[in-house]
Order: C-alpha cells, then sequence, then structure tokens
C-alpha cells in the first residue's frame, strides 16, 4: 500500500477483497495452442506452433491437481479447447475424481452442434466462458478471421442458454468494436438468460495484438468512456459487467468494475503452487506519478509499456481513494 494511505482506506480495501477468500481456488490447464480462429489480437499467437499436448499428459496433470492440490474447480483453456476430440474423455476422468466444477474458455464455435455440447455437460462441463467480439458478421468475423464464426458463436451461445449451463463472454475492446460496447452487453443481456457477466477486456498488448497494434488498439482514454457507458446499460439491463487490463480510475466511479479486485485464487500449473492470480500475472504494467496517491496501486493493472511507447502518459488517472467511501 501507498505510504499516504489512511486507516480508514485500509479498511474499506480489506472489505473490498475480502470475497476473494470465499471463492474457490481454480487450476488454469492449458490444453494446447490449436486454434480454429485467428484472432487480430491474440495473444498466445506466437504459441501456435507448440501444437497440443497429449492426453496422458493432461489426465496425469489432472490427477495432480485434483489430488494432491483439492482443486475443486477446473479451467481448460488453450488455444481453443473444443478442437480436441479427446476434450470429453479428459472431462469424465476428472468427474469420476469427484470434481464438481469444469469450466472452459471457448470460442464457442462447436457448440452449435449440440450433440456435441450435450456430451460435454454429461461429463461435467457446469461453465463456459464465450469470446464474442461485436454484435455483427463484419465486425466479428473481421477480427476472428474466420467468415461464418459470428453465426456459429451465436448458435453456440443459443445452445448453451438453452441447457441452463451459466455462461460469461469476454469481448476483446479493440479499433474495430470499442464505439459498440454498450449495442454487445445489449444483444448478450436480451439474448440469453444463462449469462453470468459480460467481460471487456482491454486489448492485452504482446503476441497478435502486439503485431498489429495500429490496426486494432486504440488509447485508453478513447475507450474508457464507451466502456463506462456499457457498464450503465449492463445495470440498466442487470447484468454484471467487469473489465480486465483498464485502470480501475478510468472506470470513474464504477471503478469496482475492474476484475482484477475481485480474482479467485489460483492454481499456477507451471509449479502447481498455491497463490493469488494477481501475483500469478507478470507485473509489466507502468504507474505514473499520479498513481502513487491511488489507494488501488497495488490491485491495478498500470498501462502496458507499448501503450505507453505508442501513445505516450495518459492525462486523465484520477487517484482513487477510498476513505470516506463507506464501504
Amino acid at each position: 500500500m501507498c505510504a499516504t494511505m489512511t486507516w480508514e482506506s485500509a479498511v474499506a480495501i480489506r472489505r473490498m477483497t475480502a470475497g476473494n477468500a470465499l471463492k474457490p481456488k481454480y487450476a488454469d490447464i492449458k490444453v494446447g495452442y490449436t486454434c480454429n480462429n485467428n484472432c487480430l489480437f491474440c495473444t498466445a499467437s506466437w504459441k501456435k506452433g507448440l501444437g497440443e499436448r497429449d492426453t496422458q499428459t493432461l489426465l496425469d496433470e489432472v490427477d495432480r491437481i485434483v489430488t494432491r492440490e483439492g482443486v475443486e474447480r477446473i479451467v481448460y483453456s488453450g488455444g481453443e479447447p473444443t478442437v480436441r476430440e479427446d476434450l470429453a474423455e479428459i472431462m469424465r476422468h476428472t468427474q469420476k475424481l469427484g470434481n464438481t466444477r469444469q469450466e472452459i474458455q471457448t470460442n464457442a464455435r462447436r457448440l452449435r452442434n449440440k450433440d456435441y455440447l450435450e456430451t460435454l455437460h454429461e461429463a461435467g462441463l457446469s461453465f463456459c466462458f464465450v469470446s464474442l467480439h461485436g454484435v455483427d458478421v463484419p465486425t466479428h468475423d473481421s477480427l476472428t478471421q474466420r467468415p461464418g464464426s459470428f453465426q456459429e458463436v451465436c448458435a453456440g451461445l443459443a445452445n448453451i442458454d438453452r441447457l441452463g449451463i451459466v455462461f460469461a463472454t469476454n469481448t476483446v475492446v479493440c479499433r474495430q468494436n470499442y464505439r459498440s460496447l454498450r449495442a454487445v452487453v445489449r444483444f448478450i443481456a436480451s439474448a440469453f438468460s444463462s449469462v453470468l457477466k459480460v467481460k471487456l477486456s482491454y486489448t492485452k498488448l504482446q503476441g497478435g495484438a502486439a503485431d498489429n497494434l495500429s490496426r486494432v488498439v486504440v488509447p485508453l482514454w478513447e475507450v474508457a468512456p464507451y466502456i463506462r457507458d456499457a457498464i450503465e446499460i449492463g445495470i440498466e439491463m442487470d447484468v454484471e459487467v467487469v473489465t480486465e487490463f483498464v485502470p480501475a480510475c478510468m472506470l470513474g466511479a464504477q471503478y469496482r468494475c475492474a476484475d482484477e479486485l475481485s480474482f479467485p485464487m489460483a492454481i499456477s500449473i507451471s509449479d502447481l503452487t498455491l497463490s493469488d492470480s494477481n501475483r500469478l500475472r507478470p507485473r509489466e504494467g507502468i504507474y505514473y506519478a499520479a498513481c502513487n496517491a491511488c489507494d488501488l496501486r497495488q490491485f491495478c493493472c498500470g498501462v502496458h509499456p507499448l501503450h505507453h511507447e505508442a501513445f505516450g502518459e495518459p492525462s486523465c488517472l484520477m487517484p482513487i481513494s477510498l476513505a470516506g467511501s463507506g464501504m
């Protein structure tokens, strides 16, 4: 915490983050890096040549995580998990170990096949985190670089919703879609009753996003007003909207929507040690003089070095004081 933080602010932060300890720790299992999309901003684009991990390796990993670490929540990510023909087999194995919550991070294109989705559901799938990057064909398909992907993800979401599987969506906020974020939230909230939350993630400047910076990235200060408007639409439509990689102060009165403030506990697959997920992230953000007076400095994502290099120092940073906030 910064040296000037008041006792009242420290107590407010404690209250804000206390619920994190009650959330189940989870394991993020990278099943491989093959994907049926080719997103312009893919943060793992440089890993695609690594391909898929073999089945037995993943089964052994699940055994260690569930039996040794006692993890009750497994998240399969990549790459695109559903391109694997053995995903249901891995999930059934996890289910037999007594694990009660299994999730996938997915573009949902293959979930347009209802029979396939039902197979995963029977194997223990209980939550989906679905990528949706626009509310029309031109926007979404131009970003995924896969014609037809918008119609397929919408069909997948419809199947998820019909089965009553709880899900959240993630929209990578970029040049092509930032002006339509209100429409994204409105579309998801009105079309799908099983949605838990909508995440708006500012472009993480690595991999494809760094390579295509001039094509997909706009400065944070241009994006922030549209994100704040989208949050307000979420409040209006009773769906939670959260952000990622957006400095909390740029959210104004809605700074609590910064997802960095509410991450649960996570397992680092590289060393299988329990750790706070904020600490699992590379602390690569740049912080400015104004940040030193902010009560949320230690939780905030900061500004990516490439953003600073491309656009300079933001002039709209407003340190947050929790003193007297009533939290």
